[in-house]
């Protein structure tokens, strides 16, 4: 379901713990973390992501100035964003302000859920499938 598929977290001040890691690679995802968008931005110049989960939450550069910055590279414009936050305020109308975002991870989330979140996904249908200009992987 996830074979192959390389996955970036950027996770601001939470580090993503070893179960996550250890179940992405047991069902096949390469997975990879950095805690700002910076350093995001800076590895996406060097590297290419399936999938990117970002933490609504991050220091200096927030999500939405990150989405955004994806939106106007031509090789990251179309890389699903998949946006977790634990704040109860979050809600569709927020987080789908960016083009890319196609799901959304409530945290706290357990390991089972980030899987079926990646998984619709990765299976063409993500939680805000069918938006205009939207394509999925």
């Amino acid at each position: 379901m996830l074979q192959g598929k390389r996955i970036l977290f950027i996770n601001g001040d939470e580090p993503l713990y070893d179960g996550m890691t250890q179940t992405l690679t047991d069902a096949g995802a390469s997975v990879s973390e950095v805690r700002a968008a910076e350093d995001a931005l800076g590895l996406l110049k060097q590297e290419d992501f399936d999938l990117l989960v970002v933490n609504l939450k991050l220091p200096a550069m927030g999500a939405y100035e990150f989405c955004r910055e994806l939106e106007q590279s031509p090789q990251h414009a179309q890389t699903p964003i998949v946006p977790a936050s634990g704040n109860p305020f979050v809600n569709s109308i927020n987080i789908t302000i960016c083009s890319n975002v196609v799901d959304f991870l409530r945290k706290p989330f357990t390991c089972e859920e980030l899987v079926e979140v990646l998984a619709r996904v990765f299976s063409g249908k993500p939680a805000f499938a069918g938006r205009p200009g939207q394509r999925l992987p």
